[in-house]
């Protein structure tokens, strides 16, 4: 084949979820095993032409060609289409001199988000808690939850997600994806991003259970004397369910959901750290028929201000796992675990011992010269973590914090550790990597892949 269009995108992303642009663009990369080759024309088909057709387009574009085809409505799932017109000298399979075109790509798929503010029924609900008068506030993470009842054969089902500052949004007793810190980084007063989830396979017939942990992100602010305070975690969700017979139904977030604050995260907050205790871990709070009698009815809470926007970007995701090269013992109790290089992230902790023991790390680049961890270069963040055992052998890393650091001073821990005690996590928004770089100088080359 000659010439033939691969790498379907829409609106820059892979098979999205809940756009909400009104004329989505598309774009595709030419493949060819011939040099010189060129797009002269290319056609392209959405739901095999019953939503678009665009008939043969003479243009060499590829990318941001608007969506021209019938009006699109919330919720719509699209698949699309194109083939292209290769330049007349061009020979062999993929067009040739009669002006034939490629083969169709391989299909490609996005689904609609809510277009309309209107169509957002779906309240605010949240927890209160006292004021916090200190430069280093400590809110634990809410856990929110509600069961429903399906008694019909699902079609489809999508949740759309609003967690601030930070959410985990779990389904009949596990977590949906592998997003890390939902949504993306906004003003909430001008914008509230949405992440649309296909929970579909999640669903069961019979009863059914919806969990999410409300972080603080900088909703709530890490430094309120220098920052801007929007308030507590909220949580805004709206789930629609069809079924096979045709009809639909919501599961939308109101005072009927149930919430608490005594879950094991204590404390998170993206410079300070994460305090989780284990032992407060409240086993299937995100199944159907636990026990939440213990837990508050949700409260109503105001809305952020911002306009509900689609979350149009790659996720953040763990892209690396770090392995350390050495731990020093520089003081009695106190050791220090070199990751090796520099990289923005969490570190992952594998530990064994008796409950109520706690192990903290603390996490910042460099060393004094003593051998003991330069905490100045963190300036005011406080950047430590804190694990407490339930008893037994334990695998444990933050979820709503992130810091870029080499090193990590660990106490408390049970025992002497080891490197294999220890992971470094590098989280960033998981991009796809379009080229590479290396040279022959060792050190520009680690450079290169921290600044990454």
């Amino acid at each position: 084949m000659n010439l033939y269009p691969t790498t379907l995108r829409c609106e820059y992303l892979e098979d999205p979820l809940g756009i909400d642009v009104l004329r989505p663009r598309r774009s595709w990369v030419l493949e060819s095993k011939e040099r010189g080759q060129r797009q002269t024309a290319y056609q392209v088909r959405v739901n095999g032409g019953e939503l678009w057709d665009s008939g043969k387009v003479e243009s060499d574009e590829t990318i941001h060609i608007p969506y021209q085809g019938e009006s699109l409505e919330s919720g719509m799932r699209c698949s699309w289409q194109v083939r292209v017109w290769p330049a007349r000298h061009s020979l062999g399979g993929g067009g040739d001199k009669d002006d034939k075109p490629s083969e169709w790509s391989k299909a490609a798929m996005w689904s609609m988000g809510l277009l309309s503010q209107a169509e957002w029924t779906a309240q605010w609900i949240g927890l209160q808690s006292p004021e916090q008068d200190t430069d280093h506030p400590r809110l634990p993470a809410r856990m929110v939850r509600r069961e429903f009842e399906i008694t019909r054969k699902v079609a489809r089902a999508t949740a759309y997600v609003c967690g601030l500052g930070l959410f985990e949004f779990h389904v009949n007793g596990k977590k949906v994806g592998d997003h890390l810190k939902d949504p993306a980084l906004t003003t909430p007063t001008k914008r509230c991003l949405y992440v649309t989830f296909d929970v579909t396979d999640q669903l069961n017939q019979g009863d059914n259970a919806i969990g999410v942990i409300l972080g603080n992100g900088r909703f709530f602010a890490p430094r309120p004397s220098n920052g801007i305070q929007y308030g507590l975690p909220r949580l805004r969700l709206q789930m629609s369910i069809e079924f096979e017979d045709g009809t639909s139904t919501a599961v939308i977030s109101d005072p009927d959901w149930r919430i608490t604050d005594q879950g094991p995260v204590r404390a998170n907050n993206e410079f300070d750290g994460e305090d989780y205790d284990a032992r407060m871990e409240q086993i299937g709070w995100d199944s159907p028929g636990f026990d939440d009698s213990s837990w508050s009815p949700a409260q109503l809470l105001d809305a952020p201000g911002g306009r509900m926007e689609s979350q149009k970007l790659e996720p953040i995701r763990a892209t690396q796992t770090i392995r350390p090269i050495e731990i020093t013992n520089p003081q009695p109790g106190m050791y220090i675990v070199d990751m090796g290089q520099s990289f923005y992230g969490v570190t992952r902790l594998k530990v064994s011992g008796p409950a109520g023991t706690r192990v903290q790390m603390r996490s910042a680049y460099s060393l004094h010269t003593d051998g003991t961890l330069k905490t100045e270069d963190n300036r005011s963040a406080q950047c430590v973590d804190a694990y407490t055992l339930k008893g037994g052998e334990e695998t444990w890393s933050p979820r709503f914090k992130g810091q870029g650091f080499r090193r990590v001073e660990v106490t408390g821990f049970p025992g002497v550790p080891t490197i294999d005690n220890f992971e470094g996590l590098a989280t960033h928004t998981d991009m796809e990597p379009v080229g590479i770089f290396s040279c022959s100088d060792d050190l520009t080359n680690r450079l290169y892949h921290a600044v990454r």
